[in-house]
């Protein structure tokens, strides 16, 4: 039992690795992962929740394994002195340095999660834009793929038809 748990949760994180490597919709995991990840820890921490508590229950929230071990790392970092945006410059694959930069100047001023509020909404807002350009893109290209397998059908119903007339 724990072996097969153990394997999918590997077979996860090779998943988990590839999509963020796509072209276009690993862009698009990453901002919603990021946008998850600050939406949760800014309402917990704005809730009174503690920080470590916070980073823990933002860790299971999240749907990417990378995300969710860097978050769950920097809970247990976080208990040793370090500062969040240290912690995550060092996932530097999957958190941008945006993000990094406007998470140190939260811990700086202390509204770290008013900061992570306005990256919440900037990577939701991001997301959307993105996601009703990707529909404006693909609807044409599937009406010409739908259109070409059409066109197939169709040769390949006449053909035989005009080669058995031309045999006449």
């Amino acid at each position: 039992g724990a072996r097969l748990i153990q394997g999918e949760v590997n077979e996860k994180a090779v998943f988990d690795r590839l999509v963020l490597r796509m072209p276009i919709f690993g862009a698009l995991v990453k901002k919603f992962n990021t946008a998850r990840f600050c939406r949760t820890l800014a309402y917990l921490l704005t809730s009174g929740v503690s920080f470590v508590r916070s980073l823990e229950i933002t860790s299971s929230v999240l749907g990417n394994t990378l995300f969710r071990e860097a978050a769950a790392g920097a809970s247990a970092k976080i208990q040793k002195g370090r500062q969040l945006n240290q912690i995550l410059a060092e996932h530097e694959a999957i958190f941008q340095p945006l993000v990094i930069q406007m998470i140190q100047v939260g811990e700086e001023t202390g509204k770290l999660s008013s900061m992570l509020l306005r990256l919440a909404l900037f990577f939701e807002e991001d997301v959307t834009a993105t996601t009703k350009n990707m529909s404006s893109v693909i609807e044409p290209i599937l009406m010409i793929i739908i259109g070409a397998a059409v066109g197939f059908f169709a040769i390949s119903m006449l053909q035989p038809i005009y080669s058995s007339l031309g045999n006449i």
